[in-house]
Parts: structure tokens; sequence; C-alpha cells
């Protein structure tokens, strides 16, 4: 295996890694809003959505870097890009979860 593709396969292992990651954890992550009120719920709705702004943002960033750059360059470009990608998911989750807690409190 040549020291290209041993790099590639490496930074597709961590993103796979942060993506399973991720998905175990959502619950546990969403279980800081369970004692939330309507007002704390609007906040946290406020700044996920944001963070997932400026992890999208980010990851089209890097994407566009990759493009331009050379060699371990664009191979770190393209792994940042993909972890933007996961993050800004993992804040679409998170609104989602505070979505379920504002109407289970009837805040909305």
């Amino acid at each position: 295996m040549t020291t290209v593709n041993a790099r590639s396969a490496l930074a597709l292992a961590l993103v796979l890694a942060l993506a399973c990651t991720a998905c175990a954890t959502t619950r546990q992550q969403a279980a800081k809003f369970d004692g939330m009120s309507c007002d704390q719920l609007a906040v946290a709705l406020q700044y996920e959505k944001q963070g997932r702004s400026e992890d999208r943002r980010s990851a089209a960033l890097s994407a566009v870097e990759s493009i331009f750059a050379k060699g371990d360059a664009a191979d770190s470009a393209s792994l940042d890009s993909d972890i933007h990608y996961i993050d800004a998911d993992n804040h679409k989750k998170m609104m989602k979860e505070i979505r379920k807690r504002q109407q289970a409190l009837h805040c909305i």
C-alpha cells in the first residue's frame, strides 16, 4: 500500500469512527436538554442553528480548499471538510431533540 493510499484509508477510518461516535451518543448529548425551561430551550436552539450554519460554511470552504491544494494539504482539507459536515449533522440532530423537548413542554 502506498503512502497516499494508507493516509486516505486512515482518514476514511477516522471519519467513519467519528460518525459512529456521533450516532451512538445522540441521546446522551440530548439528555442535557431534559431539565431546561422553554426559554433555555429557545436559546439552545439558536446556538445549535448557529453552530450548524458555521460548520456547513467551514465544510464548504475546506472542500474548496481541498480542490486547489496538493498532497497532504489537500488530504487534510478534505478531512476537515468531512469533520465539519459531521459536526453540522450533529447540530441538526440536537435541533431535532430540542424541538421534541419544546413540544413535550408545550413551548411551541
